[in-house]
């Protein structure tokens, strides 16, 4: 019993002892938001051809150099669609100085057991999806623009907060 209780208290010594890791990010929100999707219930559906969202983000001095943009949207088949579905997005991010990206996003359906339980008409149940993406940005820029637009198959709801940069 006595080997048990060293044990215990060396394992307790050495935790605080080590250097302790830690991460640190701060979340930034749109500065401004605009879209041509089909507004329902304060949600904007991509889901046809040249629909799109687009987020713009400033900063009061320099960009870092590294972030991930992250998306909280919803995702379902078709219209009065079902549960469990993923969608994708074309996303471009632009920055102030003319260079830009473009990537093919999967957004996630956060529960799609639901899909074989609810394949037809679910009434929003189940719709949660979510993606995110890394990327670095290049010198001195103040402004990033990601747009989102419809990549066919399954559609996709956003609205202002549906995207957050995260930057350490």
């Amino acid at each position: 019993m006595r080997k048990f209780y060293w044990l215990v208290s060396f394992i307790v010594a050495v935790m605080f002892l080590l250097p302790q890791q830690s991460f640190s990010a701060s979340k930034v929100t749109p500065a401004g938001f605009n879209t041509n999707g089909d507004k329902i219930s304060g949600w904007y559906w991509l889901r046809r051809s040249g629909h799109y969202a687009e987020w713009k983000f400033k900063f009061p001095s320099q960009a870092p150099r590294l972030m991930a943009a992250c998306f909280s949207t919803l995702s379902t088949n078709k219209v009065n669609g079902g549960a469990g579905y993923n969608s994708y997005l074309k996303v471009t991010v632009s920055f102030e100085n003319g260079k830009k990206f473009t990537k093919r996003l999967r957004l996630k359906n956060a529960h799609p057991c639901l899909k074989r339980i609810y394949s037809g008409f679910s009434n929003g149940v189940g719709y949660r999806s979510y993606g995110c993406m890394l990327f670095k940005t290049p010198p001195k820029i103040n402004i990033i623009t990601i747009k989102a637009e419809y990549k066919g198959r399954h559609h996709s709801a956003v609205k202002r907060d549906s995207v957050i940069l995260y930057v350490k």
